[in-house]
Parts: C-alpha cells; sequence; structure tokens
C-alpha cells in the first residue's frame, strides 16, 4: 500500500491493528463491518515506520485550512459597526457620478 497515515484507510479497525505493529510483524487477519472491501479481510505487515516530508499541494492545503479556521474565528468574535446612514450613502453615489 505504500506509506500511510491515520485515516487513510478509513478503517479504525485498519488503524488499531496497523499502527499497533512493530516493523516486521504481520497482523492477524482483520475484518471492519463498516466498510466495503474485495476480499473482506486485511493482512497487514508494517515494513517501516517514519516520517517523511509533505507533498507540496498537502501542505499548501492544511495552511489554507489552519488560515480559514483562524480567519472563520476572528470573523465570529468581531463586532461590525456600520457607521453609513443613507445620506452618506448618497453623498458618495453623487461623488462617483460626477467624476464620470
Amino acid at each position: 500500500l505504500g506509506w500511510l497515515k491515520r485515516d487513510d484507510m478509513d478503517s479504525e479497525a485498519f488503524d488499531e491493528v496497523a499502527f499497533a505493529l512493530a516493523p516486521g510483524e504481520i497482523s492477524e487477519p482483520v475484518k471492519d463491518e463498516s466498510v466495503q472491501t474485495t476480499g473482506g479481510y486485511w493482512l497487514v505487515k508494517l515494513i517501516e515506520r517514519g516520517e517523511r516530508e509533505l507533498a507540496p499541494n498537502v501542505k499548501e492545503g492544511l495552511i489554507n485550512i489552519q488560515f480559514n479556521d483562524w480567519f472563520e474565528e476572528l470573523r465570529a468574535n468581531s463586532t461590525v459597526e456600520n457607521h453609513l446612514n443613507q445620506d452618506k450613502i448618497g453623498w458618495v453615489v453623487n461623488q462617483v457620478l460626477q467624476i464620470r
């Protein structure tokens, strides 16, 4: 399967077994009733455990998620006061129309 992180297989049963193995260890058959698999069971052999550099598109996606979360929190905790009334709006519209 290549390098995996938790939730890549969309199976808690798989993650529970795969991330508990030691390198070189082979799991007992794993069946997850919550997902549809072709064969019905997994046998997992952990070859190597390690950390890898994130792909640029993954890193950018995580940055965007972090920024959007920050921005939403900022917006949720902000107060906007509108000091414009119809007279001020009318004045601005007239100024713009005179420039044209």
